[in-house]
């Protein structure tokens, strides 16, 4: 399995069905497939769409409040299988780089679902939008200049680049956290896969219900062979370079 190096993670990809974002002023986004599509037709039947009766405020130019916190935002996105390691490197990588300074926070899965997305379930219309109210949320606390890392299955391609979409801007890195299926059955340590085996779980991912592995994803750690730190290692040195406030 291939490791990319920290310091040739590809730079951020440019789509020709997304339009650039500057400052507070967001135009809609034009990504309508697949799950993306399933969370947009929600917010219309729930009379949620966007530009019903709402304007969009203008705020403070958000690079003051960078300036206060002496930093610019990242957003880090690991995808990975159940087991696979996603929230304990993300937890490692947010403690590495609160003791040198930065002004983090983390978006886990199961949180989440604790609190902000504790009304929806595991149908594939709420599954997406779990994953466009994470991306949404993962925004906003990057506008305000924290390095914001997201720890989410999001199992497939098309809502992995919806969020990348919603970042606009924001410096956004998809983090594979590649740990092959029996690894994490072995694991296991909810004791999930067992009970998907036994059907108990249904459109469990992995299982049965698909992940799609990232295609060029801007970094994979694999972590059959790593401890959890040798795992976070190989993303903070990039972090910290695009969260410098001197970065261009």
């Amino acid at each position: 399995m291939h490791v990319s190096s920290p310091s040739k993670i590809s730079a951020l990809r440019n789509s020709d069905t997304i339009r650039k974002q500057i400052g507070n002023d967001r135009p809609e986004l034009a990504v309508a497939r697949g799950p993306c599509r399933l969370a947009r037709e929600h917010a219309e039947d729930t009379g949620l769409s966007a530009g019903r009766n709402l304007t969009r405020q203008a705020l403070q130019p958000r690079e003051n409040r960078w300036a206060c916190l002496g930093q610019r935002p990242v957003i880090a996105w690991f995808t990975g299988l159940s087991g696979a390691g996603k929230s304990s490197i993300a937890g490692a990588v947010d403690r590495a780089l609160t003791a040198r300074g930065c002004h983090t926070m983390v978006l886990d899965g199961d949180n989440l679902r604790l609190g902000l997305n504790r009304d929806l379930g595991f149908s594939a219309r709420d599954r997406a939008e779990n994953i466009r109210r994470a991306a949404e949320t993962a925004r906003l606390m990057a506008e305000t200049g924290l390095v914001t890392i997201v720890s989410l299955i999001s199992p497939f391609r098309a809502e992995r680049e919806a969020a990348r979409a919603i970042a606009g801007d924001i410096p956004f890195l998809e983090i594979f956290i590649d740990t092959p299926l029996c690894v994490c059955e072995a694991r296991d340590p909810k004791g999930l896969y067992d009970r998907a085996r036994a059907g108990a779980i249904p459109d469990f991912t992995g299982i049965s219900a698909p992940y799609e592995a990232p295609e060029r994803p801007d970094l994979a750690i694999p972590t059959q062979d790593r401890s959890v730190e040798e795992s976070a290692a190989l993303l903070i040195p990039e972090l910290l370079r695009l969260s410098a406030p001197g970065r261009a």
